[in-house]
């Protein structure tokens, strides 16, 4: 049976509006960043201790800093689970409390069983950044304001996907131990 030229027309059509109404997955682009600021503290937790308002923390060179959840001097950038627990990467603004602060998360761990301690972390490893995100050049500049520098050897794990940047905000970069960002190291495809 010969098919008519019309219907293979309006196909076509019908197919090319699909995609045009789909886009490519990745929702909307992120707001651009209205200010930047680079981390005055980059440091590991080795120890917690919480209370309802704040957790007070000490990092693996000693220094003691309380990180705030209700102060409104204290900006939290919200990053993950919200948890706070040894071995999360600490980026925060200068005094203590911190202006403004987040906790990142590591990504893969390093004890099934809990966070693992001071003596177990990584001298390099991957802390996980979620948010939406511009490439700078030469950093990584969020839609939150913190600005991080970008490694030489920068990533994007996803190379299929055309035009990673920005990031959406459910993509994930992986963060080292110095602050630096190395990989754009997940890009969801789903929608939002």
């Amino acid at each position: 049976m010969a098919r008519s030229p019309k219907w293979l027309a309006v196909l076509i059509g019908s197919a090319a509006l699909l995609n045009a109404a789909c886009g490519d997955g990745r929702g909307d682009p992120p707001p651009s960043p209205t200010s930047a600021f680079e981390p005055a503290v980059i440091s590991l937790i080795d120890t917690v201790e919480n209370d309802a308002t704040s957790h007070r923390v000490v990092l693996v060179d000693g220094t003691t800093l309380t990180l705030d959840f209700y102060d409104p001097s204290s900006a939290r950038l919200m990053n993950g689970s919200g948890q706070v627990v040894p071995g999360d990467l600490v980026l925060a603004g200068l005094g203590d409390p911190p202006t403004w602060w987040t906790a990142l998360s590591l990504k893969y761990g390093l004890v099934p069983s809990g966070a693992p301690s001071s003596a177990e972390f990584p001298d390099r490893g991957c802390w996980s950044m979620h948010g939406g995100a511009f490439d700078d050049g030469d950093a990584i500049h969020f839609s939150n304001g913190l600005r991080l520098p970008k490694a030489k050897n920068f990533q994007v794990a996803m190379t299929y996907i055309p035009n990673p940047f920005p990031a959406r905000s459910s993509d994930s970069f992986c963060v080292d131990r110095d602050g630096t960002v190395t990989s754009l190291d997940f890009i969801w495809v789903g929608g939002y």
